[in-house]
Parts: structure tokens; C-alpha cells; sequence
């Protein structure tokens, strides 16, 4: 199953998973007035330097700069697909 998965989306259950989280998580820190810690709790991380250290990842920059500036200065994070070309079949904050 997760070999199917990985051929069909070029990514792991595991990585597709964090993408979705840190996808609400973009929604919720530019909409909501939440702090960074309870979105990251909200979004189902148990761990804050988790949460700080994926979203970088995706993002290009953490939580608190994106909240920050928003959309218009996105960093220099890898495609939400992984760079593979397909697309996540979610909806995206930016």
C-alpha cells in the first residue's frame, strides 16, 4: 500500500501528512489570531521545534515570519509537491 501510495503521489503517507498540517497551519496563521504554539498543537504536532523545523522546510521560513509578511515574500522552500510535479490536491494558503 504505501509503495502504491509513494509511486502515485512521490511522496511518503508520512511526508503527505506533514504537507496537509503545515498547509492548515499557513491557513490558520493568516487568518486566525491564534498563537504559533496552539497552531501547531491544532494541526497535530506535539512538538513545537517539530512544527518550526517542518514548516521552514515547506515554507521557506518559519511560522512567525510567515504570519508576518503574509504571502507575497515566499522563500525559497522546495514545490509543495516535492518538486516532483504533481500537485498535493489540497488547497494552499499562498
Amino acid at each position: 500500500m504505501c509503495k502504491i501510495f509513494k509511486a502515485a503521489t512521490g511522496m511518503t503517507l508520512t511526508e503527505f501528512i506533514g504537507r496537509l498540517r503545515i498547509e492548515w497551519a499557513k491557513q490558520l496563521l493568516l487568518h486566525r489570531s491564534l498563537s504559533v504554539s496552539e497552531i501547531a498543537l491544532e494541526v497535530g504536532f506535539n512538538s513545537l521545534s517539530q512544527f518550526n523545523r517542518l514548516f521552514s522546510r515547506y515554507v521557506g521560513r518559519p511560522p512567525t515570519r510567515f504570519r508576518n509578511e503574509g504571502c507575497g515574500a515566499l522563500g525559497t522552500a522546495t514545490t509543495a509537491d516535492g518538486g516532483s510535479g504533481r500537485t498535493l490536491g489540497v488547497p494552499t494558503a499562498c
